[in-house]
């Protein structure tokens, strides 16, 4: 079966990244895979043609490019000639759908990934994602939903709920083995000592993850333990030069206290040097971070985002959006443990990643929908 993947962007992110990981997986079929970028190849890109799959990258940068590119999406289906189409994210679930449906009508696989709408309603993706919900009635014939939040939220929106299914994002990670060498290295670097616990956060600059929520939650936690702390947050546009990230620092008079790492390509060695993972965003589908850190065994505190708290294997570290003490209860309640019991923690996290989210797995669970679709596409 040829495959062709339309996907939004090929930078770092969730989506693109799940895409990498199943791509990557089904490396022996690299000849019938085909992807084509909205925007440019991205470094996800790169990687995937190194793997053997054919990239194209239709480079839109504005609204106004929409229709001579549409032309250029349309010429290249009817040159590669998939049996099935899958789309990932609104802008190519439609643009796939429409030039789909232009070409012999190619099975569509819509992916959808996340909970809400950030941009608001004056937004040209909030009427993008009304008309999807309308959309979603008549081209494609499954919508994969990476979380049951997912899932829930878009059929409050109005999407054909008889189509929607869940397939979380998978994981080729094992359990990691011992990164004691790292760990130190990496902490030496970043002048933390091995006295020190480190609550590390990983995520871009956005108002979704709620980053001066972990910041306020930090500097409640400091004046609640006699423990030496230290905090990192790793991401996109996390640096000295974001005006209002340094402000929230300010105002909790924690510039000195929290180290920011803009974001990295590898993010192992930060995952080994720390002793507790935080996620504290108000809105999430599937939270990549939470699960990369349960494989490298940290214990972990979440807000109760997505579907967090059905992958986080100790609910008693789940905690309201949008609540700063109560964060920081739950994390000091995590670093008044012993080295031991977090260990222990971690250890459960890290085997539930890997009998529940292994990526052999969830490729089986695409591969079912897209000879599902089709099967049924050859029968009508």
């Amino acid at each position: 079966m040829r495959i062709l993947h339309i996907i939004t962007t090929l930078d770092r992110g969730g989506a693109e990244k799940m895409l990498e990981r199943l791509l990557t997986n089904n490396i022996n079929n690299s000849e019938k895979i085909f992807v084509i970028s909205l925007k440019d190849k991205g470094s996800i890109g790169e990687n995937l043609e190194k793997i053997g799959v054919k990239t194209y990258a239709l480079e839109i940068s504005s609204i106004f490019m929409i229709p001579f590119k549409f032309i250029k999406l349309f010429k290249l289906i009817v040159k590669i000639k998939p049996d099935l189409i899958q789309t990932w994210l609104y802008h190519a679930n439609i643009l796939g759908s429409l030039a789909s449906s232009i070409y012999e009508n190619i099975p569509v696989v819509w992916n959808l990934r996340g909970c809400s709408i950030p941009q608001g309603k004056i937004s040209l993706t909030f009427w993008l994602v009304k008309f999807s919900s309308w959309a979603s009635h008549i081209f494609p014939e499954k919508i994969i939903c990476c979380a049951n939040s997912v899932k829930q939220a878009h059929i409050k929106m109005g999407y054909k709920k008889e189509i929607l299914e869940v397939i979380p994002n998978g994981f080729n990670f094992t359990i990691k083995k011992d990164f004691s060498n790292k760990r130190l290295t990496n902490r030496k670097s970043l002048g933390i000592e091995e006295s020190e616990i480190l609550i590390g956060s990983v995520g871009r600059f956005d108002d979704l993850k709620d980053i001066n929520n972990f910041i306020k939650a930090a500097a409640i936690l400091i004046k609640k333990t006699n423990k030496s702390l230290r905090f990192i947050i790793i991401g996109r546009d996390i640096n000295n030069f974001n005006l209002k990230l340094m402000s929230w620092l300010k105002s909790s008079n924690m510039q000195d206290k929290i180290i920011l790492v803009d974001e990295q390509n590898d993010l192992e060695k930060f995952y080994c040097s720390m002793d507790i993972f935080c996620l504290h965003s108000l809105s999430e589908g599937f939270p990549n971070v939470l699960a990369e850190a349960m494989s490298f065994k940290l214990p972990c505190v979440s807000t109760n985002a997505g579907d967090a708290s059905l992958i986080l294997e100790d609910k008693k570290y789940i905690v309201d959006i949008k609540n700063s003490e109560s964060l920081a209860k739950s994390l000091l309640k995590m670093t008044e443990l012993s080295i031991d019991e977090r260990k222990k923690i971690g250890f459960a996290n890290a085997l539930k990643i890997k009998e529940k989210y292994n990526l052999d797995k969830i490729t089986k669970m695409y591969e079912s929908v897209y000879f599902g679709v089709s099967k049924l596409s050859k029968n009508i």
